[in-house]
């Protein structure tokens, strides 16, 4: 028998402990483990707003260099829609519900190195989009072949997941 057995042995042993400890815990306790040992995430909501001509409507904000998507993060408690609808109120001025946007297209963008879970959602604006000033400062429409730069990150890959703009690999 060598010394590295005796080692996987022992940890095998202290996993299952461990396990067994952690399943006989109260919720409350378990809860309170799996925050603290697991990544935490942040979640946010973003549109990908088309008009009749196709082009993508994109914003740039004081928080970030660049252009990107009309949307934020999620506050605790709040689901991605009614937080997109939220977000698009505030920064610009348009209102869409929570129901109108849980039905349409969506796809979820998961990023590890960024800790972020980012909820894409296709919208069709009615509304001509009025910038809040305070957050975002420049609201512009712009077609595949003229997106500005630099992008946030992310824009594009959420872009290209709801098929706003073509694969970069097949540009």
């Amino acid at each position: 028998m060598t010394h590295s057995w005796w080692r996987t042995v022992a940890l095998e042993s202290s996993t299952r402990a461990a396990y067994e400890v952690f399943r006989r815990s109260p919720a409350k306790v378990r809860r309170f483990l799996i925050r603290i040992l697991t990544p935490n995430y942040t979640v946010g909501a973003v549109a990908v707003c088309e008009d009749a001509e196709g082009r993508v409507l994109l914003v740039r904000s004081r928080q970030n260099v660049g252009w990107g998507l009309p949307g934020g993060l999620v506050r605790r408690g709040e689901g991605p829609v009614d937080g997109l609808a939220r977000e698009m109120a505030e920064e610009l001025s348009i209102v869409v519900s929570a129901a109108g946007l849980a039905s349409q297209p969506r796809h979820t963008l998961v990023d590890p190195a960024a800790q972020q879970v980012t909820v894409v959602v296709a919208v069709t604006l009615r509304d001509r989009p009025v910038v809040d000033g305070a957050e975002v400062v420049e609201a512009r429409w712009f077609a595949e072949a003229e997106l500005p730069t630099p992008l946030v990150r992310g824009t594009y890959e959420s872009l290209e997941i709801i098929g706003a703009v073509q694969p970069r690999a097949a540009r």
